[in-house]
């Protein structure tokens, strides 16, 4: 995301003056029919930068950053993992700097039973679900991986794309050499920096050295 107070939107801003903990931003505009768009939603997987304030809950990330309603939070995501382990407590738990969160909606059989939030069945996984409730830590500042699977990705993926996601430079590089979004006909415009790309894009996308890229999705009907 911007840096606090900033939105894609923002005109009091050059779109190269956008940095994210200090370091430079390159802005990535991509217009896309709307059947490409799930071509997009591998890069959620691998997961996205969030700012790391130190004294946000799972909760407060959810509801605070992503802008998720209550019910959608409480309903729609059914497994979460901070690091490789199940969280039951959004309100308790605190993620460490470059922590990894992953958000996934209800998974089938027994073993999606046993992983869903505040499960009877917690009881069989004591070795796997998360306890770190880190000490909050205010005005601290770190990063925080963020990874959306299944329905939560297909859910959230336009509306969090089209605002605006961060994303570690080299993610995006490789993204755009793979299949199939190194068709030209996955795109109606890229844009970076405001600056439509060359022809040898990703390879001839200076910006692209940027460690961080804001990657928007529009989807142009």
């Amino acid at each position: 995301m911007p840096t606090s107070g900033q939105t894609m939107n923002d005109s009091s801003r050059k779109i190269e003056d956008l940095t994210f903990l200090g370091r430079p931003v390159c802005v990535l505009c991509v217009d896309v029919s709307r059947e490409r768009m799930p071509a997009f939603y591998p890069l959620l997987q691998q997961g996205f930068v969030l700012e790391n304030r130190g004294d946000y809950t799972v909760k407060m990330f959810l509801s605070e950053v992503l802008h998720l309603p209550p019910e959608y939070i409480e309903n729609r995501i059914q497994t979460v993992f901070l690091d490789g382990k199940v969280v039951d407590d959004l309100d308790s738990e605190v993620p460490a700097d470059r922590a990894v969160l992953a958000l996934s909606a209800a998974m089938p059989g027994l073993a999606g039973a046993v992983l869903r939030r505040n499960t009877p069945y917690g009881a069989f996984r004591p070795s796997i679900t998360s306890r770190q409730n880190a000490t909050r830590m205010k005005g601290f500042t770190g990063i925080l991986f963020v990874k959306l699977f299944n329905l939560i990705a297909r859910d959230l993926g336009p509306a969090l794309f089209e605002r605006g996601l961060m994303f570690d430079s080299e993610s995006i590089r490789s993204f755009f050499d793979s299949p199939p979004v190194d068709s030209p006909k996955c795109f109606n415009r890229i844009h970076a920096n405001g600056v439509p790309v060359t022809p040898d894009f990703p390879c001839g996308c200076r910006c692209l050295q940027d460690q961080y890229v804001m990657l928007r999705v529009v989807s142009g009907g």
